[in-house]
Order: C-alpha cells, then structure tokens, then sequence
C-alpha cells in the first residue's frame, strides 16, 4: 500500500497543533524541533507561523528525507 503524500500540519490533529502553538507563544520558545519529518507539513506550518522561530527536524526514513529535502531546498 503506497504511503500517503500529502502533507498534513500535525497530522491534522487540531487539539496538537492549538497546543504547540499556545505553548511557543506563552513561553517565548525559539527552537523547534519535529522528530519524524515525514513530508514536511508540520515544519511547513510552523515555519510560516513563527518566522523568526529556529525550525529543526529530523526524518530516518530515507524516502520521506528525500522528499522533504527537495521541499526545503534553499531554506535556512
């Protein structure tokens, strides 16, 4: 069964993502780390809501690194 490649913030988990949010804001967080990149949708979103916000992460799979290496080319 082919994986599915679309990207998705959080997993579209809305409780997660509010959270996450409320807490970069709350506690003046300035780094971000995401384990398990995936396709990138997360760090996607993160990085377009907190631009000054150092955005991390971490893929193992060498499928989902490529892909997201080719979306975050030319991304600090």
């Amino acid at each position: 069964m082919p994986f599915d490649l679309t990207p998705m913030e959080f997993d579209n988990d809305v409780f997660a993502r509010d959270t996450m949010y409320r807490l970069i804001q709350e506690q003046g967080v300035l780094d971000f780390v995401e384990t398990g990149t995936y396709v990138g949708g997360t760090t996607l979103a993160v990085q377009t809501r907190f631009p000054l916000l150092n955005v991390w992460t971490i893929e193992t799979n060498p499928q989902f690194y490529t892909i997201s290496a080719h979306r975050f080319v030319g991304t600090p």
